[in-house]
């Protein structure tokens, strides 16, 4: 906590120094990756009406009101009027993305529609209506619903906004950077499938969330569970397009889910109910179990088919990701926070009443390669230890040891007469555990093991030999009494410290499923981004699967490897990147500047802020090479000095009409001629690769990019880099 503290406060002063040392006026995109929004910037011209009509077309038939007054738009149809396709629209929509739509409506008599490119929703109620479109058609209308229909409706406003993950442009040009860091597992339809058999949990409530973009409409499961209640959550059950859930009292439909698009689904259970939400909103009615659930037994569970693998009915065609399952019921505030947070845990609310014990399975499907899905959720039952906090000593047996100030300090006096125990507590043979706990080395070279102080070590225990955060999963081959830790080797005169003692039954897997042929799929929007979070490439294949945190060691993965730090930056692994939209703002003529920080490293050929194509058409581009970078202006270029290649780097690229100019960490490096105007095309700006090409993406950091419309001289590049250099230390 204290950390996350420092580092916002070191961002919030980042922020406020730079923009008192930049010019401003000139500055057109500033890209922090700080923070990240699921939704896009408005879409509507005028949606408030504080200016009348203006950005609106109008088309009102004689004798019928369409009009604002003090910001409130009005509606008045009579019975009479046969024309109904007419009122107010906008040009709005892409027909390849996905829209929130919310319209506040004061007073309403009659039906209203809101026809959001093609697709229609009619309204006769008052108060904010939120809803999901993916349009066929371009057109945003207000209007009534239907000939014959009497209409006097008063709208407040109307906002549409991309669905999507965004990093805010904090220049307020509104050149977002959207993201394309998510990662997820593709399955075919027939042949795949991820074998979660192990799963198990206990109680009658519990919730199911994952992300999924379903391609087609077929009778498809997306888990089955064989427990004691069979528990089947699937898509598009047969003729009626809706999503269903079974817990053997047969199928409960929902809503109808939108094809070939991402959508957070949320099933959650109690004894008697079960209700679903697709995008935080709740899909379909209430609908009663005639039996609670029972998952404390499972014989076989799979995610992507029937829990029986010979089975090849049913299975998913489309993507899944973060699945995550509880055992407690989700309050609604914990489902909008879970939606509007990809990249965060439920637990993470601040008002919830959830715990990371609550989280039983968690398979990100984010690995990227390798033949598991591996599960990071915890699957712990309560804590087995008294005062793991070490808040006294009235639990503990302590040789050579003293509890004081939340800490067991062990000094070794020789032999192996040093530990601290629990004679209650004790580990049964066969049983899984989960033990960790922060280990300080304060002097000396002794080594620590676990023992069972009944004259042996504990079969096969890890011995603890440098400090750090310890996470291990033990299954003893015997009962184990008195459990703790003991000294068992080194000098006499050797400290260690030992914070937060915790021992937790495993009881189920948490190494994952094994994958039967689905595949993975990289650059994703709108999933959980990798690039916004922190992440290992961890055992068993170092350099490609990439492994989220563990909830309850955030620090380190499951397998204990340190996670890289994201540190407020772009946190790219190789396979992503963000887009920025085209726009005259970030298109100078004459001159521009483009600087960034990044954590740089031995790669080649890589696109770090470009809007640039190869062979055309090429505008910019800050461009990596081993060991130095370039500053491309349109097919030319000047090449920077040597730049380390590792850490913390800042690079700028300048050009004036004159001259290319190259700055590594606030100093000048090359100057190389050039005159002529810079290109002005229609290319996609990338953050993290160029060409638009996946074979390009960067896997390192990327901070603070920086791009204007005029040449920063060497004062005003060296404050830039003054500005982000306390929250830039390698």
């Amino acid at each position: 906590m204290l950390v996350n503290i420092i580092q916002n406060t070191i961002s919030s002063f980042r922020s406020a120094l730079a923009a008192a040392e930049v010019i401003t006026t000139n500055l057109k995109m500033w890209l922090g990756f700080e923070t990240s929004e699921t939704l896009g910037t408005e879409e509507v011209v005028n949606g408030d009406y504080s200016n009348g009509l203006t950005g609106w077309s109008t088309q009102i038939p004689s004798g019928q009101v369409v009009e604002v007054v003090n910001n409130q738009l009005h509606i008045d149809y009579d019975a009479s009027e046969t024309q109904n396709s007419t009122g107010v629209n906008q040009t709005i929509f892409d027909a390849n993305k996905t829209y929130q739509i919310e319209v506040d409506i004061e007073s309403i008599t009659g039906t209203i529609r809101i026809q959001a490119g093609g697709v229609v929703n009619d309204f006769n109620t008052d108060g904010i209506k939120t809803f999901i479109v993916k349009p066929t058609s371009a057109i945003l209308y207000i209007i009534r619903s239907s000939n014959g229909n009497n209409v006097d409706a008063v709208i407040n406003n109307i906002t549409v906004k991309e669905l999507t993950q965004i990093t805010p442009d904090k220049s307020g040009n509104n050149n977002v950077g959207e993201l394309f860091t998510g990662k997820a597992l593709d399955f075919n339809g027939s042949t795949e499938y991820v074998n979660t058999t192990g799963f198990e949990m206990s109680g009658t409530s519990a919730t199911f969330a994952f992300w999924i973009y379903p391609k087609d409409t077929a009778y498809q499961f997306v888990m089955d569970l064989d427990g004691t209640v069979r528990t089947i959550l699937g898509l598009f059950n047969a003729g009626s397009g809706q999503v269903f859930a079974f817990f053997n009292s047969g199928f409960k439909q929902f809503g109808t889910p939108i094809q070939n698009q991402w959508q957070r689904v949320v099933f959650r259970v109690n004894a008697s109910t079960v209700e679903c939400y697709v995008d935080g909103v709740k899909s379909g009615s209430t609908l009663a179990l005639t039996s609670p659930i029972d998952l404390s037994t499972v014989g076989n569970s799979v995610i992507g088919g029937r829990y029986d693998t010979t089975n090849a009915a049913n299975r998913f065609d489309g993507s899944l990701s973060d699945f995550q399952i509880y055992n407690a019921y989700w309050s609604t505030d914990d489902i909008a926070y879970d939606y509007a947070n990809p990249n965060k845990l439920a637990i993470d609310n601040p008002s919830t009443s959830l715990s990371v014990t609550n989280l039983k399975a968690y398979w990100a499907l984010s690995e990227g390669d390798g033949l598991v899905a591996y599960d990071s959720g915890t699957n712990l039952e309560e804590e087995e230890v008294v005062d793991g906090d070490f808040s006294s000593e009235t639990n503990w047996v302590l040789s050579s040891a003293s509890i004081s100030d939340n800490k067991c300090t062990m000094t070794s006096v020789g032999g192996a007469s040093t530990y601290f125990y629990q004679t209650g507590l004790s580990l049964t043979q066969n049983k899984s555990y989960k033990i960790s706990f922060k280990a300080t080395r304060i002097s000396g070279d002794t080594n620590l093991a676990f023992s069972s102080f009944t004259g042996t070590n504990v079969p096969n225990s890890p011995t603890i030999s440098q400090s750090g955060e310890y996470s291990f999963d033990f299954t003893p081959s015997s009962t184990v009494p008195n459990f703790g830790l003991k000294r068992v080797t080194g000098n006499s005169g050797a400290v260690w410290e030992i914070e937060n003692f915790s021992v937790r039954e495993v009881t189920a897997s948490d190494h994952g499923g094994l994958i039967n042929g689905a595949v993975y799929v990289d650059a994703q929007p709108r999933i959980p981004q990798l690039g916004m979070m922190n992440w290992a490439k961890s055992t068993p294949v170092a350099d490609e699967v990439t492994l989220i945190p563990n909830p309850t060691i955030p620090t380190q993965d499951i397998f204990g490897n340190a996670v890289r730090d994201r540190l407020n930056s772009f946190n790219l692994d190789g396979t992503g990147y963000a887009e920025v939209a085209d726009d005259a703002s970030i298109n100078p003529t004459t001159e521009i500047t483009v600087q960034c920080w990044i954590q740089s490293n031995t790669e080649s050929d890589r696109g770090l802020v470009a809007k640039w194509k190869n062979p055309s058409p090429k505008d910019y581009m800050l461009y990596k090479l081993t060991s130095n970078f370039r500053f491309y202006i349109g097919g030319n270029f000047g090449t920077s000095n040597t730049i380390p290649t590792s850490g913390w780097v800042n690079i700028a690229g300048t050009y004036d009409g004159s001259n290319i100019k190259t700055y590594i960490n606030g100093v000048l490096s090359t100057t190389t001629a050039l005159t002529g105007s810079i290109p002005n095309n229609s290319n996609t700006l990338d953050i993290g690769r160029y060409n638009e090409a996946n074979g390009t993406p960067y896997s390192e950091r990327i901070s603070d990019v920086l791009l204007y419309d005029t040449a920063l001289d060497a004062d005003e590049i060296e404050n830039n880099y003054n500005a982000g250099l306390s929250a830039h230390t390698n």
